[in-house]
């Protein structure tokens, strides 16, 4: 459910689920009835923080179905104004699914951007710059759903 930034939540929403914040760019959506954020921000928001997600094993079985329904102009407005990490992070997640948007948002390495804490390295990229500590899967291996 999509709350806008700075408002408080139902209390009785509190009770029951754990709270993520992310101020999306993005107004959000309605789905049955609900308003939540669109899957452009949600990507977004993955590439933010990827700690917020609790089981990437269970992401990537819906992964690709969100960048299908992905808008491109959409995702490239959630991103606007957000940090070079944000872009790279972004980049290496779809750069199997979507290949088109990973080359224009990924950008030129600069310096390391770590995808989750950085205790245990999984994977590295020096195309990017980026260090993976946290995803169980490869993101440059998952089929192609959008793109070239």
């Amino acid at each position: 459910m999509a709350v806008k930034f700075g408002a408080r939540e139902p209390a009785g929403l509190v009770r029951k689920v754990q709270l993520l914040r992310f101020d999306a760019g993005l107004d959000p959506v309605t789905r049955r009835g609900v308003p939540v954020q669109g899957v452009e921000s949600l990507l977004v928001h993955m590439a933010v923080r990827p700690a917020h997600v609790r089981s990437w094993r269970e992401v990537v079985e819906w992964l690709g179905d969100l960048v299908v329904e992905a808008v491109e102009d959409d995702v490239l407005l959630e991103l606007e104004d957000r940090p070079r990490t944000v872009r790279v992070r972004l980049a290496y997640l779809l750069q199997g699914l979507w290949p088109d948007v990973s080359e224009r948002i990924g950008g030129e390495a600069t310096t390391k951007v770590w995808f989750g804490p950085g205790r245990t390295l999984r994977r590295r990229g020096q195309r990017w710059g980026f260090a993976d500590s946290v995803l169980p899967f490869d993101p440059a291996v998952l089929p192609r759903v959008r793109g070239r």
